[in-house]
């Protein structure tokens, strides 16, 4: 029961990290002309985040015939270290499972994975990355436009999602969308305020396949931003993914009928910045 429901989530980590990937990638077209949103990463320093992620699962598997549910709630410490070089390395500390449940049963606090995970190396100050390196989670927490937008003004771009069916690699579509709604304060420090779109669920099966399929990745993320001291000091994100496939006349083995429904909520709040 427990191994089905690592299963899903496994295949739901992949699916997002991918989409992340494509959507930076999107970015990496267009040179850089930002001097607002950007970081400072002119000196050694760290920027030290407390870090909190709740989700919960709903899986169903044709083999098991049965609906499984999962919850988790995590907190951790996430570093921007900023080196040398005038880059940053992304690194996650402190892991603490707060809370868990597997089928409406409880589980102990404990800790999870290692005590500290390095999610991305020579991260630039213009946050466009090439190639995301580990964690799903640095896409959608750290966006920044690829050039600078006035208040009212919005950045856009296409997000392709790899969708694995029974063997076949497709491709779901959708964009993310950047909004600068407004200036205020947070933390007595002086923030722009960003909102962000992600919608990803236009997918097309082959009819070759015989199969039926959804995608939905939908979320919505609200981020303040020092554009005086050019650092993120908050982000709250909400991500859904639903998902579903089905063979037409008998699948492959006993998994003919699969589906996925999760949220997730995650929580970035800056505590300090210390130099080093």
């Amino acid at each position: 029961m427990k191994h089905t429901i690592q299963r899903f989530v496994l295949l739901l980590s992949t699916s997002l990290f991918f989409a992340q990937c494509n959507h930076q990638q999107a970015h990496t077209t267009t040179s850089s002309k930002n001097t607002v949103f950007i970081w400072d990463f002119s000196k050694p320093k760290k920027y030290i985040y407390r870090y909190t992620t709740t989700q919960k699962h709903s899986s169903f598997l044709s083999d098991d015939n049965a609906d499984k549910a999962a919850a988790q709630t995590m907190e951790a410490t996430l570093v921007v270290k900023v080196k040398s070089n005038q880059m940053a390395d992304l690194i996650v500390a402190n892991i603490r499972e707060k809370k868990s449940i597997l089928n409406q049963k409880a589980f102990g606090k404990g800790f999870s994975g290692a005590e500290a995970q390095v999610i991305y190396q020579d991260y630039p100050a213009d946050g466009q990355i090439q190639t995301l390196k580990g964690n799903l989670s640095l896409g959608t927490l750290f966006p920044l436009p690829p050039y600078d937008f006035a208040k009212g003004g919005s950045a856009k771009s296409v997000v392709k999602l790899p969708f694995h069916l029974y063997g076949s690699t497709l491709f779901a579509n959708g964009y993310h969308k950047l909004y600068y709604k407004e200036r205020t304060k947070k933390k007595q420090r002086n923030c722009a305020v960003l909102t962000g779109e992600w919608n990803v669920s236009d997918l097309k099966v082959p009819e070759e396949l015989k199969a039926d399929a959804k995608l939905e990745y939908k979320g919505k993320g609200t981020y303040f931003f020092d554009y005086e001291n050019h650092c993120f000091v908050y982000s709250e994100v909400n991500l859904r993914t639903e998902m579903s496939a089905e063979m037409k006349g008998g699948g492959i083995g006993s998994l003919d009928n699969v589906a996925l429904d999760s949220q997730v909520k995650i929580v970035l709040e800056l505590i300090k910045v210390e130099e080093y």
